[in-house]
């Protein structure tokens, strides 16, 4: 029994990128409007970037699904060197947190990656595939300067979320041309 769950932990953790890709695939095409759903999302962080001042860090193409996806730098000045954090870290624990993420930042990610889905659940009623963003958001708060819990986790969630229906409120019509723009 032991050597079993070793089996079938050792398999998930080593096919995981692509059993995420064809579990993704599969939630978007159910919809049947995946792409525009799709299509949405990235656009949405791409305009919440571009309002928070955060720049893009490029712009990827998968080659099996043909999908674009943005990817946005942590803040303003890049992202974080993750070596340097993990010397940090093994310093001590003040250096780690000095070379984190601010509260600013922190809630320019937050906005960031909340955008996409509400964008989504404003159009469809409903957003699929979040878990990738919401874990892109965890990840980001995990390298804040001060500790995050679960619960201030989701408080920043419910901030992101909040601040994302305010901005998309305000530029409706810049959001739905740069949608056309990616679709195009």
């Amino acid at each position: 029994y032991g050597y079993a769950t070793l089996m079938i932990n050792v398999v998930f953790t080593i096919f995981a990128p692509q059993l995420e890709k064809i579990n993704m695939q599969r939630l978007l095409n159910e919809e049947g409007d995946g792409n525009d759903r799709w299509m949405r999302r990235q656009a949405g962080r791409f305009v919440a970037a571009y309002l928070c001042g955060v720049p893009v860090e490029s712009l990827s193409v998968d080659d099996s699904s043909g999908k674009s996806e943005i990817l946005i730098f942590s803040k303003k000045s890049g992202n974080i060197d993750i070596e340097s954090l993990r010397k940090a870290a093994a310093a001590s624990v003040d250096s780690f947190l000095d070379l984190g993420l601010t509260k600013t930042e922190v809630d320019r990610q937050s906005i960031i990656q909340m955008f996409g889905l509400v964008a989504e659940y404003r159009r469809y009623g409903k957003a699929t595939v979040g878990f990738r963003f919401f874990r892109e958001l965890d990840d980001q708060l995990d390298l804040s300067q001060t500790l995050i819990g679960r619960r201030e986790k989701q408080v920043q969630a419910r901030f992101g979320v909040t601040m994302a229906y305010q901005l998309l409120d305000r530029h409706p019509f810049a959001f739905e041309k740069v949608v056309e723009a990616f679709t195009e």
